[in-house]
């Protein structure tokens, strides 16, 4: 269970919150992420922890909230490296291995990446782009330095109009590379791997349930 800490922490570093005052840790996410919330970090959180998980979902946003809040959590949490409030103060992680950066990179990667298919040279979306874009802070300016160590090929830039730190990992040989590596856990960006690896190809916009009909799986047969 140390290394999905780690993981966790990612998916804290992505689409997390800890609050400033009061020991709570919210993680945000869409509706689709309601899978990888209920059956993967709830259950690993609660078993890590001993703690009670609850998900719940904001009608007003289409969002679905995962929450749990400990005092000895907090602290050892923020012990570890995590800081409270707001996510302009995030900074680099110090990992104590080279699995505990790997845990790191697919949480923040379920929880805030995206796994993108272009055209390039051909009509169809054939071409993986895995991408990253994270508000302006030490961590977002620095994070090709945790991509370097595994020895991954990026691109870099800055979004003046968002004011976000961008990155993108592109190509067959990064994918291939990541999902023996990193992998996934959220079934959103697992399924968009499974049907290009199958088909050649991912159609754009599909949604979570159109790639498991087509690939004829159902969600328990990713957990």
């Amino acid at each position: 269970m140390e290394d999905f800490l780690f993981e966790l922490i990612g998916a804290i570093y992505g689409d997390g919150h800890v609050h400033s005052t009061e020991n709570r840790i919210t993680i945000v996410g869409s509706l689709e992420d309601y899978y990888y919330y209920q059956f993967y970090l709830k259950p690993n959180i609660e078993k890590l922890f001993d703690v009670k998980v609850y998900i719940r979902k904001r009608k007003d946003r289409n969002a679905y909230y995962l929450s749990f809040e400990n005092k000895k959590v907090m602290q050892k949490l923020l012990d570890l490296g995590l800081s409270r409030g707001k996510k302009e103060n995030l900074q680099i992680f110090n990992f104590p291995n080279k699995i505990a950066l790997i845990n790191f990179l697919r949480g923040l990667f379920d929880t805030d990446g995206s796994l993108k298919f272009s055209k390039q040279t051909k009509d169809y979306n054939y071409y993986p782009r895995l991408q990253f874009c994270f508000k302006k802070s030490d961590f977002s300016f620095n994070l090709g330095e945790l991509f370097e160590i595994l020895e991954f090929n990026y691109a870099k830039w800055y979004d003046k109009r968002d004011h976000q730190w961008c990155y993108q990992i592109s190509g067959k040989k990064n994918l291939e590379q990541w999902q023996k590596m990193v992998g996934f856990s959220n079934i959103v960006h697992f399924s968009k791997y499974l049907f290009w690896k199958k088909y050649g190809y991912c159609i754009s916009k599909s949604t979570l349930d159109d790639r498991l009909k087509t690939l004829n799986l159902k969600i328990e047969d990713l957990f």
